[in-house]
């Protein structure tokens, strides 16, 4: 009797050691998954323009999600622009976003030198357009003010920049831009992109580490080159076990 009361005992020691190491495993894959977690942001700005078209027809056909971050003047400057604007809206995987009514008028240091000039547009921008989730992005500028964190490509945009964060807006600059090559008169092949998102990845130089935000613009879309390595690079992050495409609105405040 006493032998089978401890076979009994040492039973349920070894059932509930079982459980306790399968239920740490389990939580140690969990966080695992969620450190090795990247989420890559596509955004497209200076729109909207006429090949603005083609990446809504890549967004439809082939199912990723974009931030747009539009420029008020363009949406106002002929009766596509409104149009493009509406067909955003009526995608649910489009975000669209503030980036100025009138583009610094392409005089930036000029512009920036009056902040108070610049939060007026910001908000014009704003208001034309009905935009909701107070995600800035600044024209012609690298700047970040993220939940307090921030980060200036040139200080003249400092000012304009911290008075938009006090009032509650997440200004985003990229970690990476898309980029033209003017030895192969191409932009870069999402080959290319996909490597140095790795190598961004591993170095940790981006604002937040796993998130990475990408600067592209509507003009790159418009041959069929292009339009194909966009294609390709939607593809192969969805192909990656721990990579996916998000929106803006989900960046992590920390």
């Amino acid at each position: 009797m006493g032998n089978m009361r401890r076979f009994l005992r040492q039973k349920a020691i070894f059932i509930l050691g079982s459980v306790l190491i399968m239920s740490t495993t389990v939580k140690t894959q969990a966080l695992t998954g969620q450190k090795n977690s990247v989420t890559i942001y596509l955004t497209f700005d200076d729109g909207p323009l006429h090949c603005s078209w083609h990446l809504l027809s890549l967004i439809r056909t082939n199912s990723f999600p974009v931030n747009v971050f539009l420029v008020g003047q363009q949406v106002y400057h002929s009766q596509e622009g409104k149009d493009i604007l509406q067909s955003y809206r009526d995608n649910p995987l489009v975000e669209i976003d503030n980036h100025s009514f009138c583009h610094a008028h392409r005089k930036y240091k000029a512009f920036y030198r009056h902040p108070k000039e610049v939060i007026e547009d910001m908000l014009l921008n704003e208001d034309t357009l009905q935009l909701t989730n107070k995600i800035i992005r600044l024209p012609g500028r690298n700047v970040w003010r993220i939940n307090g964190r921030k980060r200036n490509d040139l200080a003249h945009a400092k000012r304009a920049a911290d008075s938009l964060a006090s009032r509650g807006y997440r200004i985003f600059g990229w970690d990476l831009e898309w980029r033209y090559d003017s030895t192969t008169q191409s932009f870069y092949s999402a080959t290319r992109m996909i490597r140095w998102i790795r190598q961004l990845v591993e170095s940790g130089k981006t604002f937040l580490p796993q998130q990475i935000v990408i600067l592209c613009h509507d003009p790159m879309l418009q041959n069929e080159y292009e339009r194909s390595q966009l294609r390709l690079f939607a593809g192969k992050i969805k192909m990656e076990t721990d990579w996916h495409l998000g929106h803006l609105i989900d960046y992590p405040e920390n």
